[in-house]
C-alpha cells in the first residue's frame, strides 16, 4: 500500500517484545479493523458516487 499526502499514523508501538506487541495489535487495531474497513469502503463509495456525479456533469454539457 501507498502511503499519500495527508496520512495520519496513530497507535504506534515502539518495544522488544514480540509477545506484548501481539496482545496490543489484537486490543486496539484488531478491534477496530472491521469498523475502519466498513468505514473506508464507504467513504470509497460516496468518492466515486461524486466523481461519476461530475463526470455526468460534464458530459451534459
Amino acid at each position: 500500500m501507498q502511503v499519500k499526502a495527508g496520512s495520519v499514523f496513530n497507535n504506534i508501538l515502539i518495544c522488544d517484545d514480540p509477545e506484548y506487541a501481539r496482545k496490543v495489535v489484537e486490543e486496539t487495531w484488531g478491534a477496530n479493523r472491521e469498523a475502519e474497513k466498513e468505514a473506508f469502503e464507504e467513504a470509497e463509495k460516496e468518492r466515486k458516487a461524486r466523481e461519476d456525479r461530475v463526470r455526468m456533469k460534464h458530459y451534459d454539457l
